[in-house]
């Protein structure tokens, strides 16, 4: 019997086992990985780890809360007092029914298995293991008082002293006062290394408010207000898909940038590497900010961990300031998370803006399609990505929107439509030699396959997916091929 379940979608379980390692550092047993599993005909083991489990951790994220699974083992944890939810993406929101029961914000978490958020969460699952209650809230608004309490007495204190015409003594404290402020003592834990979560959190905020402070919210309204131009070579399918893609105007994509900027910075913030802490520090500041984007932009080329919050907060800084790197940084992030609604606004009106106007408009579809997933909407969510399929043109694109369009038809259990969605998109991903995704949409088309009696199509699915590289595991190929003669 595990302590702890974790409920969340295949699709993030790289990012979960991080949370199930740090939860396992705090002494917890922990079941969580699902793919454990031989197949559907072992869900009872999974229904008996529910069961079982004295905590249910729901990680939501874009994927999980589209996820039918998850919503209902959420609802039973829920239901019988539980459930621990736990956010991990920004922007996703929480599924009807869960409102009044607010996540954990582990949006900023880089990992580390010491950080404050990991600590709360561990306490409260503590706590309900132990019969206590823990009020994380409470917990949290105290460690905000604390941290604001020394500036506060400084300045209390220089104005008594003032009063008193102790004008020498009252500059002295005001100078302690200063450098206790808020924003210096978050600096300073920064540029240390030691900045907790929470803090990190608090000065992303700042930092973004401070680098954005001279970009203009709309300089070009009648440009902005535009329809995107057809190009004359255009087909009739793109022209139609054109005429409904959403405007993504210079207001919505600061917006989303600002959100972007600061989603990355908080985890940058806790960066091991200083060069990163430096760098990131250097942009608030209209002289320096140059400079910090082109040491940011240095990092991504060695290719370390940090890579994906590297993008983001590049990508998204130089598309407001007008920095042609723009493109290729969201581009890049784009593809290590497809699923960011944010990225692809930013992407459609970083398209627009170099007159390009297919790809603006099918950035701009996707985006929407990934929200409407998102809460559930999945009519339409299949209308906005069949929409965008015409203007989408190269093949690691088109395998994510079809695999987008293969979950939308799986949600509404139409097997054949999400058959076919996940056969094009592995053709996709074969022309792309995209494993990852070539072997996670290979498991979904077997899946699909395997709902409507096709065990033979299947098992060929899955052993050609292994073939051309994909980490299929045992377990996968005997839910599949297990009950076929040997022969074949």
């Amino acid at each position: 019997m595990a302590d702890v379940f974790i409920s969340s979608a295949s699709e993030d379980r790289a990012r979960v086992r991080r949370l199930a390692t740090a939860l396992e550092a705090q002494n917890f047993t922990v079941w969580w990985d699902r793919a454990l599993a031989p197949g559907e005909d072992d869900a009872a083991s999974v229904e008996r780890a529910l069961k079982d489990a004295k905590a249910v951790i729901v990680v939501w994220t874009a994927a999980s809360a589209a996820s039918p699974l998850v919503r209902d083992e959420a609802g039973r944890a829920r239901d019988d007092g539980r459930l621990f939810p736990v956010l991990i993406d920004r922007g996703v929101e929480t599924p009807l029914g869960f409102g009044a029961y607010p996540p954990a914000d582990f949006t900023g978490w880089t990992g580390d298995p010491r950080a404050r958020a990991v600590k709360a969460l561990a306490d409260a699952v503590r706590a309900r293991l132990q019969g206590r209650t823990v009020d994380v809230v409470a917990d949290k608004a105290r460690r905000r008082r604390s941290m604001l309490l020394v500036p506060a007495l400084a300045l209390a204190a220089a104005m008594l002293l003032f009063a008193a015409g102790a004008t020498l003594f009252v500059r002295e404290r005001a100078q302690v006062a200063e450098r206790q402020d808020q924003l210096s003592v978050l600096l300073e834990l920064a540029a240390e290394g030691s900045i907790p979560g929470d803090e990190a959190l608090e000065l992303a905020t700042l930092l973004q408010t401070r680098a954005f402070a001279d970009v203009p919210a709309s300089a070009e309204p009648a440009a902005d207000a535009a329809p995107l131009p057809a190009p004359p070579a255009a087909t009739r399918a793109q022209r139609a898909a054109m005429a409904e893609a959403p405007r993504v105007n210079r207001r919505d994509m600061l917006a989303a940038a600002r959100q972007s900027f600061e989603d990355a910075a908080a985890t940058l913030l806790q960066d091991p590497d200083p060069r990163v802490r430096r760098a990131l520090l250097q942009v608030r500041d209209t002289n320096t900010r140059q400079a910090g984007l082109d040491a940011l932009w240095a990092q991504v080329g060695e290719g370390e961990g940090s890579t994906p919050a590297l993008l983001r907060a590049c990508g998204a800084l130089m598309l407001a300031v007008g920095d042609d790197r723009a493109a290729a940084a969201l581009e890049q992030a784009r593809a290590l998370n497809p699923q960011d609604r944010d990225l692809w606004r930013l992407l459609s009106y970083s398209y627009a803006r170099r007159n390009r106007p297919l790809d603006a408009a099918g950035a701009a579809l996707v985006g929407e399609g990934i929200r409407a997933a998102a809460t559930g909407n999945w009519r339409a969510a299949t209308a906005r990505l069949e929409r965008a399929l015409p203007l989408v043109t190269d093949a690691q694109t088109r395998g994510f929107v079809l695999g987008q369009m293969g979950d939308a038809a799986a949600a509404t259990e139409n097997w054949a439509g999400a058959e076919a969605s996940y056969a094009s998109a592995v053709e996709a991903h074969g022309a792309d030699r995209n494993i990852a995704a070539l072997a996670l949409d290979s498991s979904k088309l077997a899946r699909a396959q395997l709902k409507q009696g096709e065990g033979l199509e299947a098992c060929a699915t899955l052993r050609r997916a292994r073939r051309q590289g994909a980490a299929v595991t045992e377990a996968e190929l005997a839910q599949a091929c297990g009950s076929l003669p040997p022969n074949r």
